[in-house]
């Protein structure tokens, strides 16, 4: 192993896989990096300062890279509120601050355009643009939304799925029979993987099975997932123990200090 960069906090990889996203502190505060891959070339995009005008207490909660990798949406905890900033990871450019949207559930690049956003407010699902703020209602009563390949993902409070191959075409097309049993108060995460669409409630996880248009519980806790890339098996964890899941078989296996090898 080489060492490339330190004091690095925190790692966002890019989806262009040519670059990172880097979180780093030093005296002056936590900032943000861009590290090119290829050629080992690190510059700084934004500084503490940038989001902070009025220097109050602050920290990095999260940060969205768009599908080009070329934006990515920050957000940040500053005092006792949370602020939402748009940069660009191309240059540096002073962010872009949110506020005109209010508050929020969710948000989300276009994954064909980065100018372009999905939010969620209040239950209501709307499209914007980042040059004006101005958005537009697509749908009502949701819960959550994902989107993939250029496709939109939506659960109802229904518990219905719909995926929407054109905005101009909604609702879309109903990819679940059985509703699923929704409770109120609940947090849900709509996640597509590949072809394969999972929920999960809480720390529960579930995978649409396709050939019965209904969800099927795969683990009761799992804290994070990932599939194969031939979209068969499904790896996921929790505190004590790894687990991999057969979609074809569905089937898992629970592996306790073991390490597994696989093509």
């Amino acid at each position: 192993f080489q060492t490339k960069t330190g004091s690095v906090e925190k790692i966002f990889p890019a989806p262009s896989n040519r670059k990172m996203i880097l979180e780093k502190k030093d005296s002056q505060g936590w900032y943000l990096t861009s590290f090119d891959l290829k050629n080992n070339l690190e510059e700084i995009l934004a500084l503490e300062k940038d989001f902070n005008k009025k220097k109050l207490a602050s920290s990095l909660s999260d940060l969205i890279l768009s599908a080009d990798s070329r934006k990515a949406i920050v957000k940040i905890a500053l005092g006792e509120t949370e602020k939402f900033f748009l940069i660009d990871t191309e240059n540096k450019t002073n962010p872009i601050l949110l506020d005109p949207l209010g508050s929020f559930e969710k948000i989300s690049f276009h994954d064909d355009d980065s100018a372009k956003f999905f939010i969620l407010k209040n239950g209501i699902l709307y499209s914007g643009d980042f040059s004006t703020l101005k958005i537009v209602k697509l749908a009502e009563k949701i819960i959550d939304f994902n989107s993939n390949d250029n496709k939109l993902y939506c659960l109802d409070n229904a518990g219905f799925i719909f995926r929407v191959d054109n905005l101009a075409n909604l609702p879309g097309q109903k990819l679940s029979e059985t509703p699923f049993a929704i409770a109120l108060e609940t947090p849900y995460e709509l996640e597509i993987l590949g072809q394969n669409v999972f929920l999960k409630q809480e720390n529960r996880l579930f995978w649409l099975d396709e050939k019965i248009k209904e969800f099927t519980e795969i683990a009761r806790y799992a804290s994070s997932f990932i599939i194969s890339q031939d979209n068969g098996k499904l790896a996921y964890f929790n505190d004590t123990e790894i687990s991999v899941y057969f979609f074809k078989e569905k089937i898992e296996h629970r592996l306790r200090g073991a390490t597994v090898l696989a093509p």
